[in-house]
């Protein structure tokens, strides 16, 4: 089999209502991209839509069904079997812009033929279910453009600049090869995710594309404010990062 490009894992756990959007806007990768997508133990219809994508595109999408661990055991799971070598988490509730895809496919080649990256970053976008709530956070001021660079040429991050896992894109073997594993039944595990390997990585690439649209503004979100108050324990718990130090 060749080797892909790049894994896309979708962590999905009753997703019926959101999925398809997400899954369709990464289809246009095309076979240099694998899409693992991960039914989380759902008792919804994701594991239908999940097998019908599979079954429409065969060389691209992949369904694994696993007991509910939660997002973070979807993480690792897809982590496990990913053979791209590049690797995206991209949430169920999400979706990514299509010109921008292909750009980042263009710069991952490109990068491939000069030894790669060990991150990639791009721009992301919070995607208010209220449009006037909307915003785009670059890193434009933070990171060079058009050259593999390392943390010394690194400028100042703003407050509001913050490195989630929707900003970044990693090379696989640097995930493994750090040792990241992901709590189950833990919410704000991408914390860890986002953070952990960074000093791993000496490589770094930006490319400035308004890549990534998180979907915010959804009632029950993990990301409420009166929800994450209720799940403190939780924070409390990833802050520590219990799941990497045994």
């Amino acid at each position: 089999m060749t080797e892909k490009l790049i894994t896309f894992v979708v962590p999905c756990y009753n997703s019926q209502d959101y999925m398809k959007k997400c899954l369709d806007s990464l289809i246009p990768a095309g076979e240099c991209a694998e899409i693992l997508i991960i039914n989380d133990g759902s008792n919804d219809r994701t594991g239908e839509i999940a097998s019908s994508f599979e079954k429409r595109y065969p060389h691209i999408c992949r369904v694994i069904t696993q007991q509910n661990g939660g997002h973070g055991a979807g993480i690792n799971h897809g982590l496990r079997e990913a053979g791209g070598r590049y690797f995206k988490v991209v949430d169920s509730d999400d979706w990514v812009d299509e010109p921008s895809l292909i750009r980042l496919l263009a710069a991952l080649n490109d990068l491939e033929k000069d030894g790669g990256a060990d991150i990639l970053f791009v721009n992301y976008i919070y995607d208010n279910v209220d449009p006037s709530l909307t915003k785009t956070v670059s890193f434009s001021n933070v990171f060079p453009t058009g050259h593999i660079f390392d943390w010394n040429e690194v400028g100042r991050f703003r407050l509001w600049q913050y490195l989630f896992m929707h900003a970044c894109i990693h090379r696989t073997e640097l995930l493994r090869g750090c040792g990241l594993v992901l709590p189950e039944h833990t919410f704000y595990e991408d914390e860890l995710f986002s953070y952990y390997p960074l000093p791993q990585a000496h490589r770094l690439y930006y490319l400035d594309a308004d890549f990534y649209h998180y979907r915010i503004g959804r009632t029950g979100q993990s990301v409420e404010e009166d929800i994450m108050a209720q799940r403190y324990e939780h924070q409390i718990r990833i802050s520590c990062g219990i799941s990497v130090f045994p």
